[in-house]
């Protein structure tokens, strides 16, 4: 009998431990190949940089696991498929890409259109030699940069890309898309289709009844989830779940909106599902609303995002997006800061670019609209406590950068990575001495 007892719980911890291997491994496999995915056939990087590079994101931080991983990891490219298949122990995840759309774990999703923006007029280049070589030892220092753009006054004055990229190259932005996620609410807030005050939940019986798109967009919405890049958490939770959206309506409260900050790729992730919700009641696809709000009059050249199996963007991490198109983020940002109403109103390039202010009226001093604000407080800025003028960024994982000083007119684009888990080291000094050349 006790051995009949001792074989069924050993069973049972066998069972239970490789079922949480198994959903690691799916969660690896899934992620590996949405980031090939773009890598490949988006960003058109090869194969043996996709292995070496854009795919060694260090899943667990530690070396010694990390380094097991990414040698167990296959990928196999179909080119006339246009899809990447990864296989990860008993695990595999096939992802397509689909022109006009971005990657995805559904073959079904049919492509709007064929390259919808390849027509992009370039912003004037005016090259500075002083800023030229500051960009080219950079990049020296900084093998992992794809992408490194400066911008001056009316032109851009510095610019310099790898060996695989250009300008106008869409590369994985990770987070920065958060930022481009509250570019887009406050195009459809000025056509009258949202308030900041508007409910997102109203059928819920609990607190999540009174979360707002104000909320979503502060990151104080109170949902329970984690921000943290491993397996086996929230975020690999919400972004291998078959409906990202419905995923994410249904998670409990753990605090009252407005209460907590916490930084949140679910908020927006969210705020994007119900977007796209109020763009189908009118007759666009994901796709065509960012394209119509945002893409097209900014003159962005092809942008993408990954999606779920449902085609739900999953916008706070898996955009492609060009250093051209951003640096007219940065533009439109600047241009707004003048009190040009042309793109966006006074009132949400007011709300974007001031800190987040809690029910208790504490101010979370670095955070906006899903728009980072740099800080004197050494601690919360530590990169840039000492800037003497005002600026504010769209930040991405690895370094991705976006950094737009109104004061100067001056905006610096980089995208690439920098190893692993780390971000862009050498950006204090850069851009100090970027801004040491123009003052």
């Amino acid at each position: 009998m006790i051995k009949m007892v001792t074989n069924l719980i050993l069973f049972l911890v066998i069972s239970y431990l490789y079922g949480i291997a198994l959903f690691v491994s799916n969660q690896v496999a899934f992620f590996s190949s949405q980031v090939a995915c773009g890598s490949y056939f988006i960003s058109k990087r090869p194969l043996e940089s996709i292995r070496k590079q854009e795919g060694r994101t260090d899943p667990f931080g530690i070396p010694i696991l990390d380094n097991l991983i990414f040698n167990l990891i296959d990928y196999s490219i179909d080119k006339d498929e246009k899809s990447v298949d990864v296989k990860f122990g008993p695990s595999s995840s096939k992802i397509y890409f689909k022109e006009s759309y971005g990657c995805t774990p559904n073959n079904n999703i049919v492509s709007v259109t064929s390259n919808p923006l390849s027509n992009s007029t370039l912003t004037r280049r005016n090259i500075n030699e002083e800023v030229q070589n500051l960009i080219d030892e950079e990049l020296e220092k900084d093998p992992g940069s794809r992408a490194l753009l400066v911008f001056y006054k009316n032109s851009v004055s510095g610019e310099s890309y790898d060996l695989f990229s250009n300008a106008e190259t869409p590369l994985l932005s990770w987070s920065m898309t958060k930022s481009l996620s509250s570019v887009l609410f406050s195009r459809m807030h000025d056509d009258g289709y949202f308030e900041l005050s508007d409910k997102v939940l109203p059928n819920r019986v609990d607190e999540g009844s009174q979360l707002t798109f104000k909320h979503l967009l502060n990151h104080v919405d109170g949902l329970d989830y984690r921000e943290s890049y491993f397996p086996l958490t929230d975020y690999f939770a919400m972004i291998t779940s078959e409906n990202v959206g419905l995923h994410l309506s249904s998670l409990e409260m753990t605090h009252k909106p407005g209460d907590y900050w916490s930084y949140s790729s679910a908020a927006t992730n969210l705020l994007n599902y119900k977007m796209t919700e109020k763009a189908s009641s009118l007759g666009f696809t994901p796709i065509e609303l960012y394209k119509y709000y945002v893409f097209e009059p900014l003159g962005f050249n092809n942008t993408y995002f990954g999606t779920d199996n449902l085609g739900n963007f999953i916008a706070s991490s898996f955009g492609y997006v060009s250093a051209e198109s951003w640096l007219k983020v940065g533009i439109m940002m600047i241009n707004a800061s003048k009190n040009d109403e042309s793109f966006i109103s006074k009132k949400m390039f007011d709300f974007m670019t001031e800190p987040t202010r809690l029910n208790n009226d504490k101010i979370i001093e670095n955070y906006g609209g899903q728009w980072w604000l740099n800080t004197d407080d050494k601690e919360i800025s530590p990169a840039f406590y000492d800037l003497e003028q005002k600026m504010f960024s769209a930040n991405g994982f690895q370094g991705q950068r976006l950094f737009v000083i109104p004061e100067l007119e001056l905006i610096v684009v980089r995208l690439g990575l920098s190893g692993g888990r780390k971000e862009w080291d050498n950006e204090r000094n850069f851009l100090k001495s970027l801004i040491d050349i123009y003052e």
